[in-house]
């Protein structure tokens, strides 16, 4: 039989490499609230912190909300290919260093992107199998509905904005990895941490693999 205290021991001596994981869905499909649970369940993942050039509001923290820049700034460091990627709301621009993601995932930390399929698209094309997409949907018409009128912040207007917006996106959801019918959110956080628990696994996010597997051959040449 395998001793276990040499399987944990490998294990626990080698890091893994971290996964992009994306949440999107339909607008009320309960994407931030699930966010926001896994960072609270899970040790070694985190929100990805965006660069923006909205002014700072009272509360924010420099670096640990947004990274504030100017519009110049920003515009420059596109230009220079500093973001992962970038998307302008209301005349204001946002986007993601792709330094701070790309060291976060060679120390093992996953980190979570609440992005539309635009921002996911662009995602995939720069990380490739570093990245991990979920699309999260209510379990009917009837209650997306009533999903974002208990919110109570929206007006007849907003609302039938959300939902023409909610038909766009449903129209993408073959691009994404996993589709979660988010009926509780208890089941829904269960078969995502069942996925980051999966994914972690993978060949290639075990770079140490490859070392151990050839010391392991060169035994058998002895």
């Amino acid at each position: 039989m395998p001793n276990n205290d040499v399987i944990n021991d490998v294990f626990s001596k080698n890091k893994f490499r971290g996964m992009i994981l994306v949440l999107d869905g339909l607008l009320g499909g309960g994407k931030t609230t699930l966010a926001r649970l896994l960072t609270q369940t899970e040790k070694h993942i985190k929100f990805s912190v965006s660069a923006t050039t909205r002014p700072q509001r009272e509360g924010e923290v420099d670096g640990l909300n947004y990274h504030f820049m100017t519009k110049e700034e920003f515009l420059k460091k596109k230009e220079e290919g500093f973001f992962l990627e970038t998307t302008e709301v209301v005349g204001q621009y946002y986007g993601t260093p792709k330094q701070q993601v790309e060291e976060a995932l060679e120390n093992g930390e996953d980190i979570i992107f609440d992005i539309d399929y635009v921002g996911t698209r662009e995602l995939k094309r720069q990380m490739g199998d570093d990245v991990i997409s979920v699309f999260l949907t209510p379990p009917s018409y009837d209650s997306l509905k009533q999903r974002l009128w208990d919110r109570g912040s929206e007006t007849e207007d907003s609302f039938k904005l959300r939902m023409k917006r909610n038909a766009l996106y449903l129209e993408n959801w073959k691009e994404y990895d996993y589709i979660f019918i988010n009926d509780t959110l208890q089941d829904t956080l269960r078969r995502l941490q069942q996925i980051l628990r999966a994914e972690r696994l993978k060949r290639h996010r075990q770079p140490w693999l490859t070392p151990f597997i050839d010391e392991f051959t060169g035994q058998f040449e002895d």
